[in-house]
């Protein structure tokens, strides 16, 4: 009943890079996060959308189980 075993749970490949590799939870969709980025005049704001992170522990209402294989014997 924890991230690790959800089928929300993804490992993040392409995402924020200070999570890559890590989980994150994909129940909701992503949020908008703004990041100051340096430019030649200055500091501006980009909006960045991300899938909150999470840990192989974390336990949330939202959990569902991964399904099952099934095996058909009807052949």
């Amino acid at each position: 009943m924890t991230c690790n075993n959800c089928t929300h749970s993804y490992i993040d490949l392409m995402g924020d890079p200070g999570n890559a590799g890590g989980m994150v939870c994909r129940r909701y969709p992503p949020i908008a996060v703004p990041v100051t980025v340096p430019t030649a005049s200055g500091v501006t704001v980009q909006i960045h959308s991300v899938f909150p992170p999470v840990k192989d522990g974390t336990r949330c209402g939202e959990f569902e189980a991964e399904p099952k294989p099934t095996v058909r014997t009807d052949n």
